[in-house]
C-alpha cells in the first residue's frame, strides 16, 4: 500500500500540468481494502426487508453497536445490494454538534431531488385550472371571480404548456402513464400533472404543495373514470362533456389553495403540515422508484430529524420505502433519539440490529488483508486478538500501530511479534490516535486542531483562509495527512474525520485559550467565504463566534438562527440557540434586555412544544428581571392550566391582579383565564360570574376581537353547563360572527363543533351533523388534524346514536388514522374503546374484541398507566355486553391496579369514577349487592355531584336499584331521577336508554303501570332509534 501510494505522488507530480486538475484527482477518496466479514446473518435481514419495501411495504431498521464494531462498513455493503435492487439512495448524518434543523435530511434529501420539502413554503394561491389534451386542445376551465390576464398573455402561457407537454411526450417512456411538470412564466407558476391522454394544468403563485398535486392527481382520476370514453375521441364537442369542470373547480372553490396560512400562530398545525407534506411527497416520490434512506449515527441528528422520521416511518405505511439507521450503543441512550427509537422498536415499526464482537475466524481474514500470511503465526495472532477485544476498527490500528512501530515484522515467510513485557500497545482506542497525532510534524498538528473546533467535516477552504495558504498546497497537506496518518479522508468538496473519537482527541488537546482563538478565526474564515450564501450558515457562524465568547458578533447570527429555526417548527434546536446567546448574555450586564427578551422566547418555546413545567421554572426566573410581571404570571397560569393543575393556576392569577390596574387591556385577559381555571374545576357559577365580570371590562375599557370571541365562546360553554342550551347557542354564534370577521381561521372550526354539539342535545341531528361536517371541512382546509378528531368523534358517536352504525365505523376508523399520524395514544385508546363498544351494543363482538386487540398493540409495551386503565376498561364494557360478569371484573381490577399509579389529575378522576361505577354496577348485575352499595356509598361521599354527573352519572342507576331492593322507593326515586338528568346530557343515548329501562322495570315491578309504561317507552324509542334489536325485544317483553 505505501509503494502505491509513493507510484500514485510520483505519477501526479510528474502528469499534472495543471493545479485544478490535481485539486480534482486529490479529492477522490482514499481506502485501504480490508474485506468484509461476519455479517451474513445481518445482511440476510436486511434484504428481507429490503424485498418487502420493494412489495410496498415501508420497513425500517436500526443498527446499533459500539464505537468501531463495523457500522458503517454493513451500512456501505446494504447501501450496495439497495442499489442492485433497484432503489435510489439518499445518505446523511448526524454530525456531533450540529443542529441546524433538518440538517441531517437535508443532506438524504438533496440526493433524492426532494430537499424542497424540508422548507416551509408560502401557501400557494391557484388562480386558474385548465383542462388539456395532449395535443394542447383546451377541455374546460375554472378561474376565479377576480383573476384578470391580458389576453395575449393568456394565449402565450396556453402555447407555452402546450409546448411543454408536446416536448415532455417526446422524452418519456410510452408506457408512462403520469407525471408532473413545473415551468415559470409572467411570475406564475405552471404545475401540470399528466393522466394518459389528460393534462389538468394549475397556474398560481407561491410553489405547489404535495396536497396540490394529490387533488390534481385525483381530479384527473375521476375525470378518466367518468368522461375517459368520451374523450377517447372526442372531437371539441362541448355538450359531451358538459359538467366536467365540476371534478376539479374545487381546487378553486374548496379554499384550501387561497395564499392563506390557516395554521398560522399554531405551531401543531404547521408543523404537522410540513410533515404531512413531505410524507405526500415520498410517497410520490417512491412510486417513481424505491426509496432507500440512511442516516447514520442518529445518536447526533438533530430533534427535527429524529421527528420528522419518526413521523414518516409511522405513517408512510404501504410504499417502497426503506430507512436505515445506525447508532452507536452507548451515546444513544444519552440522546433525543432513544426514546423515539424504542417507541419504533416496540410499536413493531424498526427492527433493531446490534452487532456483536467479531469471533476470531473473521478477525484472522481482516489481518490476512493487512498482513498476509500473519494467520500461520498463532503466537502474534493471540497477542493482537487479546488486545483488540474482537473490535474490528480496534484489531485494524493496532496491527498497523504495531507494524509502524516495528513490534510486528515479518521475517522471511514469517511474522513475529514482540515479547509482551515490551509492546507499548495502546489500552484504548483513543489512545492510538493520540500516538498518531504525535508523531505529526507542528504545522499538520495544527491544521488538524484547527478542523477538529470545525467539526466532524470541515471545508478546506475555511482552513485556506485561516492559514493564508494556497488552495494548492492546503490540499496536498491534507492529502498527505490522509494517507500517511489514516485520520481524515476526502469526501466530495470536504474533509471528513475518519472516526469522530479523533477528532474528539484533538479537540480536546487543545488550551481552552487556544480553543477560543481558533473558534473566533473559523466564524471570521465563515464570513468570508460564505458571504455570498451567508442564510445557510448563520447557525455554525454563530456558534463558532460563541464558542470564542465573543458576544458582540455571535448574538445578530445566534438570533437570526433562532428565528430560522422558529419558522422551520424546529424548536428544540431554537432553544439551544437561545442558550447560547442566553450564556454570553449573562457574562455582560449590558446584554440585560437582550437576556431577559431570550428568556421569555426560551419560555414561550417550552410553552408551545408542552414543556409546561420547563416553562414555568424560566417564566419564574424572568419574573426577576420584568417591570410588568403580570403578563409573566398570566403565561405560568396557561401553563398550569394545560398541566391540568388548575389551583395552581389560580394562584398565579391572584398574583397577577395584584400587579395590574383594570382599565389595562390585560387585566381582562387575565381575568378571562381566571374564568377558564374555575371552569375546568367544575366550578361552574363562579366561572360565569367571572366571564360576566370580563365582559363589562371589554365594554368599557376595549379588547383585542380574537379575546372578545374567546369570551363569547366560554360563555356558550358555561351556560352549555348550566343546560341553557338557547343561550349556549346564541352565545356560540357571536364568537363564530367575531372570528369570522377577523379570519381566526382554527378558532372558526371550534365555534361550529360547539354549535353542533348543542345541536345534538336539542335533539336537531341533522343540523348538528351539518356543523360537525362544516367543522371539519374547516379544520381540513387549515391542515389541522387535531380540530379535524373533534368533529369526527362527536360524528362519531352521532352516528351510533341515530343507528348509522356503518358510517359510525367509518367515522371513528377515520379519527383513528390521524390519531396514529399526531402519536396521541390516549386518544387513540378511547377511540378504539368507543369502536369495541359500539360493535359489542349490536352483537358484533368478534369485531369488538378485534378493535381491542389492535388497541392493545399500541400500548401494551408502553407501560403507561393511563393508556392501561383506559384500554382494561373498555374490555369491561364489551364483557358486560356479553354477560360475561367474571371477565368484566377482572378487568376492572386491572385498570384499578392502573389507576392507583396516576396522580389524581382529571384523567385519572374520570378513570377512578368510571372503573368504580362498572364495578358497582356489574356487582349488582352478579346478585353481590352489599358490595355493590359500599362503592356507591364510597363514590357519593369522595366525589362532587358536579363530578360524578359528569362522568359517572349510572352510579346514579345503580344506587337506585339497590335503594328500591331495600324498599326505599322514593329515595330511589331520587337517584334514577338524577341518574338519567346527567344520563341524558353525558353519558349518551345507548347509557340513558338502559336507566329508562332499569327504572321502568322497577316500577312496573311496583305495580306503577303508567310510569312504567311511560319510562319504557323512551326507552323503546331510543334503542329503536339506535337499530339495537336484542335492546328493542328485551323492553317489549317488559311491556307484556
Amino acid at each position: 500500500m505505501e509503494i502505491w501510494c509513493f507510484l500514485r505522488r510520483r505519477l501526479h507530480s510528474t502528469l499534472c500540468t495543471s493545479v485544478n486538475f490535481l485539486v480534482k484527482t486529490m479529492m477522490i477518496e482514499s481506502h485501504d481494502y480490508v474485506p468484509f466479514v461476519n455479517r451474513t446473518n445481518e445482511l440476510k435481514l436486511v434484504s428481507e426487508l429490503l424485498d418487502e419495501a420493494l412489495n410496498s411495504r415501508t420497513t425500517a431498521a436500526i443498527i446499533k453497536g459500539d464505537v468501531g464494531i463495523g457500522k458503517t462498513r454493513l451500512t456501505e455493503k446494504i447501501i450496495e445490494i439497495a442499489r442492485e435492487k433497484g432503489f435510489e439512495v439518499g445518505a446523511g448524518e448526524g454530525v456531533k454538534g450540529v443542529k441546524i434543523p433538518f440538517v441531517a435530511l437535508s443532506e438524504c434529501f438533496s440526493a433524492l431531488g426532494i430537499e424542497h420539502l424540508l422548507h416551509a413554503q408560502k401557501p400557494p394561491r391557484v388562480d386558474c385550472v385548465y383542462l388539456m389534451t395532449n395535443k394542447g386542445l383546451l377541455i374546460a376551465k375554472v378561474e376565479r371571480a377576480n383573476f384578470e390576464i391580458k389576453p395575449e398573455i393568456f394565449t402565450a402561457m396556453l402555447a407555452l404548456v402546450n409546448r411543454f407537454v408536446q416536448d415532455s411526450l417526446k422524452m418519456i417512456n410510452e408506457t408512462t402513464t403520469g407525471g408532473i411538470g413545473r415551468l415559470e412564466y409572467e411570475g406564475w407558476w405552471i404545475v401540470i400533472e399528466r393522466l394518459g391522454e389528460l393534462n389538468l394544468v394549475t397556474v398560481l403563485s407561491g410553489r405547489e404543495t404535495e396536497f396540490l398535486i394529490e387533488d390534481m392527481k385525483n381530479a384527473l382520476f375521476n375525470i378518466q373514470k367518468k368522461y375517459g370514453n368520451v374523450l377517447k375521441n372526442w372531437n371539441g364537442d362541448m355538450d359531451l362533456v358538459a359538467g366536467i369542470e365540476d371534478e376539479f373547480k374545487h381546487i378553486i372553490t374548496s379554499g384550501k389553495y387561497d395564499g392563506i396560512d390557516y395554521g398560522k400562530g399554531d405551531f401543531a398545525a404547521q408543523r404537522t403540515n410540513l410533515f404531512e407534506n413531505v410524507l405526500r411527497g415520498m410517497r410520490r416520490k417512491a412510486a417513481e422508484k424505491p426509496l432507500f434512506i440512511v442516516l447514520e449515527n442518529i445518536q447526533w441528528a438533530d430533534e427535527s430529524t429524529i421527528s420528522m422520521l419518526s413521523y414518516l416511518i409511522q405513517n408512510l405505511r404501504d410504499t417502497r420505502l426503506f430507512v436505515l439507521l445506525t447508532a452507536r450503543k452507548h451515546e444513544i441512550a444519552e440522546s433525543f433519539a432513544e426514546d423515539v427509537v424504542s417507541e419504533l422498536v416496540d410499536a413493531g415499526k424498526l427492527v433493531e440490529i446490534e452487532l456483536e464482537e467479531m469471533d476470531k475466524e473473521n478477525a484472522i481474514r481482516i489481518l490476512e488483508s493487512i498482513a498476509p500470511g500473519i494467520g500461520a503465526s498463532e503466537e502474534a495472532i493471540e497477542a493482537i486478538l487479546q488486545e483488540a477485544r474482537g473490535n474490528p476498527l480496534f484489531l485494524i490500528e493496532i496491527t498497523k500501530y504495531m507494524m509502524q512501530e516495528h513490534e510486528l515484522w515479518r521475517e522471511d515467510d514469517r511474522w513475529l511479534i514482540s515479547k509482551r513485557e515490551e509492546h507499548t500497545l495502546p489500552r484504548k482506542i483513543e489512545d492510538i490516535f493520540k500516538k498518531k497525532i504525535a508523531m505529526m510534524d507542528e504545522h499538520m498538528r495544527e491544521i488538524l486542531e484547527c478542523a477538529s473546533a470545525i467539526g466532524d467535516v470541515f471545508d478546506p477552504q475555511i482552513l485556506s483562509q485561516i492559514f493564508g495558504m494556497d488552495r494548492f498546497d492546503l490540499l496536498r497537506k491534507l492529502r498527505n495527512i490522509e494517507e500517511k496518518y489514516g485520520i481524515i479522508h476526502f469526501s466530495g468538496e470536504n474533509c471528513v474525520f475518519e472516526h469522530t473519537i479523533a477528532r474528539e482527541v484533538i479537540y480536546h488537546s487543545i488550551p481552552k485559550p487556544m480553543r477560543n482563538v481558533y473558534h473566533e478565526r473559523i466564524a471570521e474564515a465563515m464570513e468570508k467565504v460564505y458571504k455570498d450564501k451567508p442564510d445557510g450558515n448563520i447557525n455554525r457562524i454563530g456558534y463558532h463566534y460563541h464558542m470564542a465568547g465573543n458576544a458582540g458578533k455571535a448574538l445578530p447570527y445566534l438570533l437570526k438562527a433562532i428565528k430560522n429555526a422558529e419558522a422551520r417548527f424546529a424548536n428544540a434546536e431554537a432553544l439551544q440557540y437561545i442558550d447560547y446567546a442566553i450564556e454570553l448574555c449573562e457574562k455582560d450586564p449590558e446584554l440585560k434586555e437582550i437576556y431577559i427578551s431570550l428568556l421569555e422566547n426560551k419560555g414561550d418555546l417550552y410553552q408551545i412544544t408542552g414543556k409546561y413545567r420547563d416553562a414555568i421554572n424560566t417564566y419564574h426566573t424572568l419574573l426577576k428581571f420584568v417591570q410588568t410581571p403580570e403578563r409573566i404570571y398570566r403565561k405560568m397560569a396557561e401553563c398550569a392550566h394545560a398541566r391540568g393543575e388548575y389551583d395552581e393556576g389560580i394562584t398565579y392569577i391572584k398574583k397577577a391582579l395584584e400587579q395590574i390596574e383594570k382599565s389595562n387591556k390585560e387585566y381582562g385577559r387575565i381575568k378571562l383565564l381566571e374564568g377558564t381555571l374555575y371552569y375546568r374545576k367544575g366550578e361552574v357559577e363562579e366561572a360565569q360570574a367571572i366571564y360576566l365580570e370580563v365582559l363589562s371590562v371589554f365594554e368599557e375599557f376595549g379588547a383585542e376581537e380574537r379575546d372578545r370571541a374567546l369570551l363569547l365562546n366560554n360563555l356558550g360553554n358555561v351556560y352549555f353547563e348550566k343546560r341553557e342550551l338557547k343561550k349556549a347557542l346564541d352565545y356560540y354564534r357571536m364568537s363564530l360572527a367575531i372570528r369570522e370577521k377577523i379570519n381566526d381561521y382554527l378558532s372558526i372550526s371550534g365555534s361550529y363543533n360547539n354549535i353542533g354539539i348543542v345541536y345534538r342535545y336539542m335533539h336537531e341531528y341533522s343540523t348538528a351533523l351539518a356543523y360537525f361536517q362544516k367543522s371539519l371541512n374547516q379544520s381540513e382546509k387549515c391542515g389541522h388534524i387535531w380540530g379535524m378528531i373533534f368533529p369526527l368523534d362527536n360524528m362519531g358517536e352521532l352516528y351510533f346514536a341515530i343507528g348509522e352504525l356503518e358510517k359510525s365505523v367509518q367515522t371513528y376508523k377515520t379519527e383513528i388514522g390521524y390519531l396514529k399520524k399526531i402519536e396521541n395514544i390516549y386518544a387513540l385508546v378511547n377511540t378504539y374503546g368507543k369502536l369495541a363498544k359500539g360493535y359489542a351494543k349490536h352483537g358484533l363482538f368478534d369485531s369488538a374484541m378485534e378493535c381491542l386487540v389492535e388497541s392493545g398493540s399500541y400500548i401494551i409495551k408502553r407501560d403507561v398507566p393511563l393508556y392501561l386503565a383506559s384500554h382494561f376498561l373498555s374490555h369491561v364494557s364489551v364483557y358486560r355486553e356479553q354477560e360475561k360478569y367474571e371477565r368484566a371484573i377482572e378487568f376492572i381490577e386491572k385498570a384499578l391496579l392502573e389507576i392507583k399509579k396516576i396522580k389524581e389529575d382529571q384523567r385519572g378522576k374520570i378513570l377512578l369514577l368510571n372503573a368504580l361505577s362498572d364495578r358497582a354496577d356489574i356487582l349488582y348485575l352478579m346478585g353481590k349487592t352489599q358490595e355493590a352499595e359500599r362503592i356507591c356509598r364510597g363514590v357519593l361521599e369522595r366525589f362532587t355531584d358536579a363530578e360524578i354527573a359528569k362522568w359517572a352519572g349510572y352510579i346514579h342507576i345503580t344506587y337506585g336499584r339497590l335503594r328500591w331492593e331495600s324498599g326505599e322507593i322514593n329515595e330511589a326515586r331520587g337517584y334514577f331521577r338524577r341518574g338519567v338528568e346527567a344520563l341524558c346530557f353525558y353519558g349518551g343515548e345507548y347509557r340513558t336508554a338502559c336507566a329508562y329501562m332499569a327504572w321502568g322495570a322497577l316500577e312496573k315491578k311496583n305495580g306503577n303501570r303508567e310510569e312504567a309504561n311511560r319510562l319504557l317507552s323512551q326507552a323503546l324509542k331510543m334503542f329503536s332509534m339506535m337499530k339495537i334489536q336484542k335492546k328493542v325485544d328485551e323492553v317489549k317483553k317488559l311491556f307484556d
